[in-house]
């Protein structure tokens, strides 16, 4: 007779990467290795980290940024760029 906690549980489709704290330039690109899911880590007021990967043209993925279904009021967005 009670109600649940409101808070959201899920679990990784794919190895978790913790972000490293190092990777606020391109020149510190975090590099992963996909499937991954990132456990991003907002550090300061207007924080951007990068995260470096392989990939050959024809290759598909799916990004998704999740901040506001996690319940947090920041603002995510990404941009994927070519760094070669």
């Amino acid at each position: 007779v009670g109600a649940s906690n409101p808070y959201l549980l899920t679990y990784a489709h794919a190895p978790v990467v913790l972000d490293n704290g190092a990777n606020d330039t391109p020149a510190t690109a975090q590099p992963i290795t996909i499937p991954c899911e990132i456990a991003g880590r907002i550090e300061k007021r207007r924080d951007r980290d990068w995260y470096g990967l392989t990939a050959k043209k024809g290759d598909a993925f799916t990004i998704d940024a999740a901040s506001d279904r996690l319940g947090t009021p920041a603002h995510v967005s990404f941009r994927v760029i070519n760094l070669t």
